[in-house]
């Protein structure tokens, strides 16, 4: 997928993935994280933030994730996607969690042509 197609805020977590690619968390299963995008809410908001802290390479608690990104979010509510918190049904189907599943097989991809190169 081209990186214009994409919104403002997925190019945002895209560049933070790329950044990464030289400083991953090894996962235990051998898996890499470079971004480990994750929901934080925000007013009536759930914002799909960073989750990964590549300056101590470990994972954020959602507590920690907000509290990161809380401020950069109110100067900026469109530097991250985001979608209505609210939402009447299964979790899984809750719009940032569709959103995230599809942007993780963007990651995917662009970590495969990055390898390519």
């Amino acid at each position: 997928m081209p990186e214009e197609s994409l919104s403002r805020g997925e190019r945002n977590l895209l560049r933070f993935h790329k950044k990464n690619l030289s400083n991953p968390l090894e996962n235990p299963d051998g898996s890499l994280t470079t971004v480990y995008v994750t929901g934080v809410i925000i007013g009536n908001q759930v914002y799909s933030v960073p989750g990964y802290d590549p300056e101590e390479r470990r994972l954020l608690s959602s507590d920690e994730a907000r509290d990161k990104w809380k401020d950069t979010i109110q100067d900026d509510p469109d530097i991250f996607p985001h979608h209505l918190e609210k939402f009447e049904g299964d979790i899984k189907d809750h719009p940032s969690n569709v959103w995230a599943r599809e942007f993780h097989k963007v990651i995917e991809t662009t970590t495969e042509e990055e390898s390519d190169e």
